[in-house]
Parts: structure tokens; C-alpha cells; sequence
């Protein structure tokens, strides 16, 4: 289950993550002061209590939220959502996978539409499905990663992170050295300081 709030912060833009074996809680800025922020847990009230300890950590306060949203999580990249197409049908956006494993869906479906445009356009529907796929490669990468951390296995998990680490670092914004350090601390249970 997921919960989810559009809210207002004056906190440094970042990516915030914060994991447990069974799921994550995240906020990522979307500009003037504006964060997506929420949790993906087994159930609501565990997702409750993971957005409560994110938020308390990272001082994301309640009282500012603009709008919300409760869903399930269907944790299936693009290549397990197949087939794209079907008769007169076609998926697009997070309907065919095009979601981060850390639940950021909204600029993935924008560039799935855009790709089933160009296709569109150029008339070459028939090479939607291969273009998404490789267009979203990274999400496959994502969404290993989060399987492997809630299975437990950590070195497997940390052998990923390096490859997300460095998408995520082009698609987006940086992730700070405190995020990095807490990742690492967690997949190896080190103390970083």
C-alpha cells in the first residue's frame, strides 16, 4: 500500500529516502517549495508508521500538505507489464510500468507518452514496446534493487545501488552524502563516520 502527499516545505531540494526491509518512505522536490512525499509499506498502517519516522527524521512536518492519496503498489517494471499493445488499446504511464522503484511515476509517464507520439507520429507503432523498454531501462535497475532489500540480501542490493545511485544522479538531483552514507550503513551495517 501506498500513501502519498503533494506538500509545501522550505527544505534544500534532495532526494530523501529512508528504508526498512518491507518498504520506504521518500520525498523529491518538485520546485517553489513543492514535495511529493509518502511511503510504500505492506499495509496502510504500516506505511502510517514509516511516513511518521521519515518525517521526524527529516523534519517533513504534517501540517503542510496540499492534497493525498492512498493506492496499492504493483512493484512491476516495464518488460513484466507487457504486452504494451492489444487491438485498438495501447498503455501508457505507470498502466504499463513506467514507475521508479522509489514510486516517482509522473515524469516516467510523461516520456512514455511522448515516445508513443514519436511512434505515432513516425508511424511506427509497432516499435512502442522495444522503445519503452529501453527508454526505461534504468527503472528495471530500481526495481531490482528495492526487491532485493525487502528479500534482505544486502550484498546483491549494494552491488545495484551503485548503478541506481549514478542514473539517478542524471535523471534527477544528487542524493546527499548523508543519504549515501545511510544506504551504504544499511546494506552492510557499518558505522560511516
Amino acid at each position: 500500500s501506498t500513501i502519498q502527499f503533494l506538500e509545501r516545505h522550505k527544505i534544500e531540494e534532495n532526494l530523501f529516502i529512508y528504508m526498512r526491509r518491507t518498504g520506504y518512505a521518500w520525498a523529491f522536490p518538485l520546485g517553489d517549495h513543492l514535495w511529493h512525499v509518502g511511503a510504500g509499506e505492506k499495509s496502510p498502517a504500516r506505511a502510517l508508521e514509516l511516513l511518521q519516522i521519515f518525517r521526524k527524521k527529516y523534519g517533513f512536518k504534517e501540517k503542510n500538505k496540499v492534497c493525498s492519496c492512498m493506492g496499492k503498489v504493483r512493484l512491476l517494471p516495464p518488460s513484466k507489464c507487457k504486452p504494451f499493445l492489444d487491438g485498438n488499446i495501447v498503455g501508457v504511464g505507470e498502466a504499463i510500468g513506467c514507475v521508479s522503484g522509489f514510486g516517482e511515476g509522473n515524469i516516467p509517464s510523461l516520456r512514455s507518452a511522448k515516445i508513443l507520439y514519436e511512434c505515432l507520429k513516425e508511424n511506427r507503432l509497432n516499435e512502442y514496446e522495444n522503445r519503452i523498454i529501453k527508454e526505461f531501462k534504468w527503472i528495471e535497475n530500481e526495481h531490482k534493487l528495492v526487491k532485493q532489500l525487502q528479500a534482505g540480501k544486502k550484498l546483491t542490493a549494494l552491488h545495484l545501488l551503485s548503478k541506481v545511485i549514478l542514473t539517478e544522479a542524471k535523471r534527477t538531483v544528487r542524493p546527499s552524502l548523508d543519504a549515501l552514507k545511510y544506504l551504504i550503513k544499511y546494506l552492510v551495517d557499518v558505522d560511516l563516520r
